[in-house]
C-alpha cells in the first residue's frame, strides 16, 4: 500500500513538474516565433490544441510503466505535431531568397576580392542550410551563414510539405528536392566538398576559385533558388505572401533587396 501511494505522488509531482516545463516552453517559443492576425476561431483552435498535448503528455506519465506499446503509441501522438507555423515558415524562405537575389547581383557586378567573399559566402551558407548538423563547417563564415543556419529550411520544406492542401502537395515535394539540390548543388558541384564530409579549409576554397565556378554558383542562386521559392510561395496563396512580406519590412528590412 505504501509503495501504491508513493508511486502516485511521485506521478503527480511528475505532472506538475510537466505541466511548468510545457508551459515555460509554450512561452518561450511564443517569444521567438511571431504571430501573425488571426481570427478568433483560429485563437480558440490553437487553444484547444495546446490543450490536447498538455493532456496526452499527462496521460503518458500517468501510464503503466509495465505496458511499453500504450506508452509508445502516446509518446508518438504526442511528437508527430510539432511543426513550425506556416506563416514563419515562408518568412525563413523569403529571407533565404533575398540573401540569394543579393548574392547572384553581387557576383556579376562586384570586384575580384569581393567577388572571393561573397563566392565563399554562399558555399557556406548553402553547406549550413542542407548538411548535417553534426558536419564541422570551415572557417570564414560571415554573420549571414550564421543566420541561414537558424532558419532550418530543411525543416521548414518539411513542414510546408505538410501544410499545403491536396492539389498542390505533389508540387510541394518536387519543389522542396528541387530547392534542397539547388542548394547541395551549390556545395559540390566542383567535388572539393560534400554536405556529408566537413568543410575543407576556406583558403583551400578561395585558392581552387575561378571566374567560371563563380558564374556557376550565381546563375544557380539566381536562376534556380531564386525563383524556386517564387514557386512555392505561390501555392500558398497571395494573403500568406503578404502577411509574410509585411512581416520581414517591420521586423528584417535590411535583409529586403528592392528589385526592379
Amino acid at each position: 500500500m505504501l509503495n501504491r501511494d508513493s508511486y502516485h505522488k511521485r506521478n503527480a509531482v511528475l505532472v506538475v513538474f510537466s505541466m511548468i516545463a510545457f508551459s515555460s516552453l509554450h512561452q518561450q517559443q511564443e517569444v521567438k516565433c511571431f504571430q501573425l492576425l488571426r481570427n478568433k476561431h483560429e485563437q480558440l483552435n490553437r487553444r484547444k490544441f495546446t490543450a490536447s498535448l498538455l493532456a496526452q503528455f499527462t496521460s503518458i506519465v500517468f501510464l503503466d510503466s509495465t505496458d511499453n506499446s500504450q506508452r509508445a503509441n502516446a509518446l508518438f501522438y504526442f511528437e508527430q505535431d510539432d511543426r513550425r507555423q506556416k506563416e514563419l515558415c515562408l518568412v525563413n524562405l523569403l529571407r533565404l531568397q533575398y540573401w540569394a537575389n543579393s548574392l547572384s547581383d553581387k557576383l556579376q557586378g562586384s570586384e575580384i576580392s569581393e567577388k572571393k567573399s561573397v563566392y565563399l559566402e554562399a558555399r557556406l551558407g548553402s553547406k549550413v542550410m542542407v548538411a548535417p548538423e553534426s558536419k564541422k563547417k570551415s572557417g570564414g563564415a560571415t554573420i549571414n551563414v550564421f543566420m541561414l543556419k537558424g532558419l532550418h529550411i530543411k525543416d521548414c520544406l518539411k513542414d510546408l510539405t505538410f501544410y499545403a492542401d491536396r492539389g498542390s502537395k505533389k508540387q510541394m515535394v518536387q519543389y522542396k528536392d528541387d530547392l534542397t539540390e539547388a542548394l547541395a548543388s551549390i556545395v559540390e558541384f566542383d567535388g572539393l566538398e560534400t554536405t556529408q564530409d566537413p568543410s575543407p579549409r576556406s583558403s583551400l576554397t578561395l585558392t581552387m576559385y575561378n571566374s567560371q565556378k563563380a558564374i556557376f554558383v550565381q546563375r544557380m542562386l539566381g536562376e534556380r533558388v531564386v525563383p524556386l521559392i517564387d514557386d512555392i510561395i505561390v501555392l500558398f496563396g497571395p494573403e500568406a505572401k503578404a502577411q509574410s512580406e509585411l512581416f520581414i519590412r517591420e521586423y528584417y528590412p535590411t535583409e529586403i533587396l528592392i528589385r526592379s
